[in-house]
């Protein structure tokens, strides 16, 4: 449930880059559960990572 509660999270502040602790107290999981969430949604390409250290994400659409 948390990837589907992140990713919905994500879609819809498009402009926002969030941080594995910004992501973690908005869903309200710890950092650990929060960074694997983020790297499983970065993984299947439906977020990006944008910043390496500290890591950050974002959405970014693929096509218009």
């Amino acid at each position: 449930m948390p990837h589907l509660e992140a990713l919905l999270l994500i879609f819809q502040n498009p402009a926002t880059v969030w941080s594995v602790e910004d992501l973690a107290g908005r869903i309200y999981v710890g950092n650990v559960q929060a960074a694997a969430v983020l790297d499983d949604l970065t993984r299947r390409q439906l977020v990006t990572r944008v910043e390496q250290s500290p890591p950050k994400y974002q959405f970014i659409a693929r096509s218009p």
